[in-house]
């Protein structure tokens, strides 16, 4: 006899969930959560109270430059752009992030990192278009 579709997707999920149980309780955050029931948004926020400023978000990218390695003045490289061009595209990103609205930098944190919250060591990088 054939499983169905909707029996091999409960059958799955069902799964899925056995595991994702089983990892709460070996690494003990399933006790965290029975014994701290107020960690629960800390530890699974949700998206839909997750706004985060542009100060957060500023705070958690690293500009060009600020890598490091002092290839700053490096502007033979073919794929680097001029030191004049990087400084003006990263401050229209700068001033985008410092003015836009909190839909649109939710918005630009999922196309960034995959999801509504800002991760450390989000990279800009200004590049030459390869025409």
């Amino acid at each position: 006899m054939k499983m169905s579709s909707h029996q091999q997707v409960i059958g799955r999920t069902k799964r899925q969930i056995k595991q994702i149980r089983r990892g709460l309780k070996d690494t003990r955050v399933l006790e965290l959560l029975i014994e701290r029931p107020d960690t629960v948004p800390l530890i699974f926020p949700r998206s839909a109270n997750i706004a985060p400023s542009a100060q957060a978000i500023l705070s958690n990218i690293v500009w060009p430059g600020e890598e490091g390695n002092g290839d700053d003045d490096e502007d033979d490289d073919e794929d680097t752009c001029p030191k004049h061009l990087r400084d003006r595209t990263t401050g229209f990103l700068h001033r985008f992030i410092e003015t836009a609205s909190a839909e649109k930098l939710q918005q630009l944190i999922r196309f960034w990192v995959g999801w509504e919250i800002p991760s450390p060591g989000m990279k800009v990088e200004v590049v030459r278009e390869n025409t």
